[in-house]
């Protein structure tokens, strides 16, 4: 197998129109365990506080790789420190709305929003930005699927549109946390692009993506921080599951690490967000099992309506 840069074997990165089957493996064990760390922090009623110690207990998972290989930080380009402010900005948003999703929604309705909407927000927003192609008939088919989908799976949460508290609801903090996935996830993308091309040759695909994901880590603590400083004086005095809180934070970075690893096998990032998805079946699965949450028959029909849009979307 071709050898890339110090002490990674992987295989050659190639600008594909698909995901290879090296992606493929890597995206499908981490939608496993990202459903398997949203149901342990759903179960823990998570909080900011809960996400700032997993944030700073999980990226140290890779920090041999920033010992190791050091001098990644000292010649990373300097753009790329300001899209690490920006990531962990977006990381920051994520954690603080999907915490609040998980304490006030169920893990099988908020879940699947959380993880659908990014398939469609990551194309517009690209397209948006003038970097993305004009998007066809079957992906806006696939885009009203998702949407009635998205409905059916939470009209439970739809039922009180007249409620104030629903301004505060699970399903308003979802869709926060699905656009705070895809902020990332363009972020990441366009940051980690720019260093394999400047320095990819010199150090190889798996220390650089790994020295970037505990940066991240870093930055996303620092924005959590922040928010925590800013709120109420509960929020900072509020006490935290800590063994829970590193499982998530270990199993957060993990899956973290794959996704970002497998970005370096695929040319559009949107295919990397759309294949995740798989992960939606598995997490609704264990809410059902584990949390007892009624799998009524909307539930069902909304999530095979939803899945069924988000593979027109990916084959679109």
């Amino acid at each position: 197998m071709p050898f890339h840069g110090a002490g990674s074997y992987l295989p050659p990165v190639r600008k594909v129109t698909s995901l290879s089957n090296f992606a493929i493996i890597l995206i499908l064990i981490s939608a496993l365990i990202h459903a398997c760390w949203n149901l342990i922090s759903k179960r823990s009623s998570p909080s900011a506080a809960f996400f700032l110690a997993a944030n700073s207990i999980g990226a140290w998972i890779f920090f041999p790789w920033v010992v190791a290989y050091s001098g990644i930080i000292y010649t990373m380009p300097s753009r790329v420190w300001t899209l690490l402010v920006l990531t962990g900005l977006f990381q920051a948003l994520y954690c603080i709305t999907l915490a609040a999703a998980y304490r006030h929604g169920e893990l099988s309705v908020s879940y699947p929003i959380t993880r659908s909407l990014p398939v469609i927000f990551v194309p517009l927003a690209t397209l948006l930005l003038g970097k993305g192609e004009l998007l066809g008939k079957w992906f806006m088919a696939g885009v009203v699927l998702v949407l009635a989908g998205g409905v059916l799976v939470s009209m439970k949460e739809i039922f009180p549109l007249k409620k104030l508290s629903f301004i505060k609801g699970p399903l308003p903090m979802a869709i926060l946390a699905a656009i705070g996935t895809t902020g990332y996830s363009m972020v990441d993308d366009r940051a980690l692009r720019i260093i394999r091309f400047d320095i990819g040759e010199l150090y190889g695909t798996i220390p650089i993506t790994f020295v970037y994901a505990f940066l991240e880590g870093l930055t996303c603590a620092g924005w959590l921080g922040i928010f925590i400083l800013l709120g109420s004086k509960s929020s900072r005095s509020e006490r935290v599951p800590l063994g829970w809180a590193a499982g998530t934070g270990v199993l957060m970075y993990l899956t973290y690490g794959m996704v970002l690893l497998s970005m370096a096998y695929a040319r559009d990032v949107s295919l990397i967000v759309a294949f995740r998805q798989v992960s939606i079946l598995v997490g609704a699965f264990l809410g059902f099992v584990f949390l007892r949450e009624a799998a009524h028959q909307w539930k069902i029909i909304g999530l095979a309506i939803l899945l069924a849009g988000l593979v027109i979307v990916a084959l679109s």
